[in-house]
C-alpha cells in the first residue's frame, strides 16, 4: 500500500500544481482553495492537506466569501474519512471517479516478434487499420 499512497501523493501534487493555475489561492489549515475568475463553480475548488472535518467551516465560508459553491476533490484513499466528515457537513457526493495508476514497469516493452512480409494485391483490408 505505500508504492500506492506514494503514487497517490505524486499524483495529488501534480494536480494541485495545476489547480493553482489561473486561480486565486487561499490556503486553509486543511484546505488549499483555489477560486477561479471563471463564471461557474466548477472552476474553483479545494484539495485537502489532512483527514477529518476540523477546518470544512472555514472551507464553506471561504467558497461563500467569494460567490462560489464549495467543492472539494481529492483522493479516497489519501484522506478516508474526509467523505463522512464531509456529508456531516451537508457536502453531497457529486461522483466517485475510479483511479487506474500504473508503475513504470507496466510500460516496460514485452518482445514482439518482428518480421515483414511482402503485401499482395488481396492485402488491402490490413491497410485500413
Amino acid at each position: 500500500m505505500s508504492g500506492h499512497r506514494a503514487m497517490l501523493q505524486r499524483l495529488e501534487r501534480g494536480f494541485r500544481a495545476t489547480a493553482a493555475h489561473d486561480r486565486r489561492h487561499v490556503a486553509l489549515p486543511q484546505f488549499d482553495v483555489f477560486v477561479s475568475e471563471q463564471s461557474g463553480d466548477e472552476h474553483s475548488l479545494a484539495i485537502p492537506l489532512s483527514d477529518g472535518g476540523s477546518g470544512i467551516d472555514a472551507l464553506a465560508e471561504t467558497f461563500a466569501n467569494h460567490g462560489r459553491r464549495a467543492r472539494v476533490e481529492y483522493f479516497h484513499d489519501l484522506y478516508p474519512g474526509l467523505a463522512a466528515a464531509l456529508e456531516g457537513k451537508g457536502f453531497d457526493l457529486e461522483m466517485n471517479a475510479p483511479l487506474m495508476t500504473l508503475e513504470p514497469a507496466d510500460f516496460a516493452k514485452a518482445e514482439i516478434p518482428q518480421g515483414y512480409q511482402r503485401l499482395a494485391s488481396g492485402d488491402g483490408a490490413l491497410l485500413e487499420h
